[in-house]
């Protein structure tokens, strides 16, 4: 190794928030664990405004398809559904229910933290991938380089965090708090929403480590906990060791920015031209706001890539 002749593949998370079976089975696991345990999330990260489609998987593969050609294959890990527009004879592509990764004593998964913490254990997985949700965005053409380096170390773009505004920011400090043992939540370093390039040597690693309770918890835990690893752990612990390169996050290299502030967000991705982005959905969203994200996306990514029909 250190010409990059490693593959590198992309996992993404995904499912259909507006079939009616999945919402169900949701509400019925909302319902049956709202009082064993009081951490649990029950507002909007556990709720539908957090899955609802505007096609955004259609365009991020496209813009994957166009930026990133090197990718080596793209797991979509799925709960029983399929992207309707997906081309499942293309071999570069599979799909992963998530009944696959999960231990047998769990029937139903909604917790993207757990689901991020079993993605290892998919087989034919590459040692080498990406991590990323529907909503992520290539701006431009990027080379391995950006994610690893020539020996395959991973590199993180980290931002400054100050203060704890909602459920996200409070799993990023508890994994920073976790690893370096400081607890000011005014002054922590974390992610924001972005394609994480990750080993899967790490996470096996961490199996056998002195959070390999932690890590079972969140692997096991049918919806998002305060108490979980959120993804941002298996970097941090990879650079504890030694294994992950970090770099400080600038508005060019990513952004994350939400569906409802859709003018000022569009703007912020002209002025900036960053590598990544993300186009969060919130409960505030509009079908308008839907609508021009919509549309921004359409023209962004005109061309229809390999993985579609």
């Amino acid at each position: 190794m250190g010409q990059y002749d490693f593959p590198v593949d992309l996992v993404y998370l995904w499912c259909d928030g507006s079939d009616q079976s999945f919402f169900k089975r949701k509400n019925a696991c909302i319902n049956k664990n709202k009082f064993k345990d009081s951490s649990d999330v029950l507002t909007e990260e556990n709720g539908l405004n957090h899955i609802m489609q505007m096609d955004e998987l259609k365009y991020s593969l496209r813009g994957v398809d166009k930026y990133l050609p090197w990718i080596n294959h793209i797991y979509i890990i799925v709960d029983g559904q399929i992207p309707p527009f997906i081309n499942l004879d293309n071999p570069k592509i599979s799909l992963v229910d998530v009944k696959e990764l999960a231990f047998k004593n769990e029937k139903d998964l909604f917790n993207t933290n757990a689901i991020e913490a079993l993605i290892y254990k998919i087989k034919g997985l590459s040692e080498h991938f990406l991590r990323a949700s529907d909503d992520y965005f290539v701006n431009k053409s990027l080379d391995k380089s950006y994610f690893f380096t020539a020996e395959g170390k991973p590199i993180v773009y980290l931002k400054k965090y100050s203060g704890i505004k909602h459920h996200f920011h409070l799993q990023v400090f508890n994994a920073y708090a976790e690893i370096f043992k400081e607890y000011n939540p005014k002054n922590y370093w974390g992610i924001t929403h972005c394609m994480d390039p990750n080993v899967i040597s790490d996470f096996k690693s961490m199996e056998n480590s002195q959070w390999k309770n932690l890590l079972f918890y969140t692997q096991t835990s049918p919806l998002r906990s305060n108490y979980n690893l959120q993804h941002l752990f298996a970097n941090l612990y990879s650079y504890r060791n030694g294994n992950t390169i970090i770099h400080k996050l600038s508005k060019h290299e990513s952004l994350s920015m939400n569906a409802y502030t859709t003018s000022k967000s569009l703007w912020k991705i002209k002025k900036f031209n960053p590598n990544l982005y993300a186009i969060n959905a919130r409960a505030k969203d509009t079908n308008k706001d839907k609508a021009k994200v919509k549309a921004f996306l359409d023209k962004k990514y005109p061309d229809i890539s390999q993985y579609e029909k």
